[in-house]
């Protein structure tokens, strides 16, 4: 988890230092901060479902 979200932050300073020098927006650019904040929440639902111990539908883990 912490590596994950390790990544993520270094992507969105990769992409802060892009946009600080790109003088024109980009289809591009905006596909990259969608997809940023998709990868965010989509590592927030995998947080939650871990400490709940849930698995991918939902349902508590089989014994």
């Amino acid at each position: 988890m912490e590596e994950s979200e390790a990544d993520l932050d270094r992507f969105r300073s990769w992409m802060a230092k892009i946009e600080a020098r790109d003088y024109f927006p980009t289809p591009q650019g905006d596909l990259v901060r969608a997809e940023l904040t998709r990868a965010a929440e989509t590592l927030t639902a995998f947080a939650r479902q871990a400490l709940a111990g849930e698995d991918a539908d939902g349902a508590p883990p089989s014994r």
